[in-house]
Order: structure tokens, then C-alpha cells, then sequence
């Protein structure tokens, strides 16, 4: 039985439908690069579903626990950093992702952070957890795809 990579996708702060569409792009480029067996969890796709599902009760803690269970599952974490540094809040999210990460890994999880962007991260405790920066899309999909599904 093959092993079945998953990979979590966070960072950039763009609008929605960016949001989305960088998300369907490293997918589809990665599925196309590899004939491993992936997964993928994207935090804007279980935004979508529970605004559109119409699910009463569900909060913002709920949204955190489905994100903390998900890379916490995760063998890949891709970092869009494009325009991180253009918005507090989401610079701030990111770091707490980053940071739990880092937690994560420092028990004993072997989680793989992956970054690609013109965007730089300069801060020395979020920039140490990223295994590999990449400017382009293309070259952390070559990346990923040659180096981390191993």
C-alpha cells in the first residue's frame, strides 16, 4: 500500500477568489508532477463550505480546530508569502501557524514547510521553520516534487 502525502496549503492574503486560485493551481501542478498519492486541505475551501452550507454554530474556534487537526496531520505545509507582509492580521496568522508548526515538530512531528513567493520573511523564528523557500510557484513545485514526496 502506497503512502498517501498530505499537504496543507496557507499564507498569501489576496482575495477570495486568489485565494482559491493559487490553491487549484499548485494542486493541479503537483497531481500532474507526481504519481504519488496526495491529499490536500485548503483553509478557504472549508471557509466556503461552512458559508455556504448554511451551518449554524460553527465559529471561529471551530474554523482554528479543523486548521490545528489538519497540519498537525499534515506531511507538506505550503506557504504562499506573496503579500504577507502587506497585512497585519494575516502576517499574525501565519506566525501562529508557523509557531505551531514549530511546536509540532520540536515533539517529535516531521512536518515539511514549503515556501514560494517574492515575498520575504525576515522574522529569525518564523523564517527557521521554513524547510525550503522557493520565489516561484514552479520551482517549489519542482521542489516538492524531486525532494520532500520521498
Amino acid at each position: 500500500m502506497s503512502k498517501t502525502f498530505k499537504i496543507f496549503t496557507c499564507g498569501s492574503c489576496c482575495n477570495h477568489y486568489d485565494n482559491l486560485d493559487w490553491r487549484r493551481k499548485i494542486e493541479v501542478m503537483l497531481r500532474r508532477s507526481t504519481d504519488k498519492d496526495l491529499s490536500f486541505a485548503h483553509p478557504p475551501y472549508y471557509s466556503e463550505y461552512v458559508i455556504s452550507s448554511d451551518l449554524h454554530g460553527l465559529s471561529s474556534k471551530d474554523h482554528l480546530i479543523w486548521e490545528q487537526s489538519n497540519i498537525q496531520d499534515s506531511d507538506i505545509v505550503i506557504v504562499n508569502t506573496d503579500g504577507i507582509n502587506d497585512s497585519a492580521t494575516c502576517f499574525t496568522e501565519l506566525a501562529f501557524q508557523l509557531g505551531f508548526i514549530a511546536g509540532l515538530n520540536r515533539l517529535g512531528k516531521n512536518i515539511t514547510v514549503i515556501g514560494f513567493g517574492e515575498s520575504k520573511i525576515d522574522h529569525p523564528w518564523l523564517s527557521t521553520v521554513f524547510s525550503h523557500t522557493e520565489t516561484s510557484m514552479e520551482d517549489a513545485v519542482d521542489y516538492i516534487t524531486n525532494l520532500a514526496l520521498i
